[in-house]
């Protein structure tokens, strides 16, 4: 089918040609997904063609299933995509990418959670007041980043934006150090 009428094809005939290899059949589903021309029931066919361009590097299929997983669409994606795509959205300020990225790397993803280990060393986090820094390492910690655990640690035990709790410091030194941060395992040692 050669002429100029691929996105009046039907969907079957565009997904059989674009799982055969056709670029214009690719990029015509790619496009009819975008402005919403088809049903979830379609748009889960079509997943293994948008798989496929968010694996060679489609930005804007990347951004498209970072936003789906970020407004809490299950999609069978592999960790590794699901990771890639949250952080971009994540990185261009998406806070709900962000918490799903936390989720994902809860649940056990670790690529996620190396993502968030990433934007946790970009350091958005140091920015604002002492509870605006508290609420954004909050993610971070809960994920299991060490760093971010000692930090929120220091937080709970001076007071900083948050009530000040000898206790609920102990817990979260206590998770940095198990969590390998050496502060922390020092911490744990002079003061547990």
């Amino acid at each position: 089918y050669t002429d100029a009428s691929w996105k009046d094809l039907p969907v079957e005939w565009l997904l059989a040609a674009a799982k055969q290899g056709n670029e214009k059949a690719k990029e015509q589903l790619i496009e009819n997904v975008f402005v919403g021309h088809y049903s979830a029931k379609t748009e889960q066919k079509a997943l293994p063609i948008l798989l496929s361009a968010a694996k060679s590097g489609n930005e804007r299929v990347r951004v498209y299933l970072g936003n789906k997983l970020a407004e809490g669409a299950t999609l069978n994606l592999p960790e590794e995509t699901v990771a890639d795509c949250l952080f971009l959205v994540a990185k261009q300020g998406n806070e709900k990418a962000k918490d799903a990225l936390s989720a994902a790397a809860k649940q056990g993803n670790t690529m996620a959670k190396d993502a968030l280990a990433q934007m946790f060393e970009e350091g958005r986090w140091k920015e604002g007041t002492n509870e605006e820094k508290f609420r954004a390492l909050l993610p971070y910690a809960e994920a299991g980043i060490a760093e971010a655990q000692r930090r929120l640690a220091e937080y709970y035990w001076y007071g900083l934006g948050v009530p000040q709790s000898a206790e609920t410091a102990r817990e979260w030194y206590r998770k940095a150090a198990v969590n390998g941060d050496a502060y922390a395992q020092w911490w744990v040692d002079w003061n547990d």
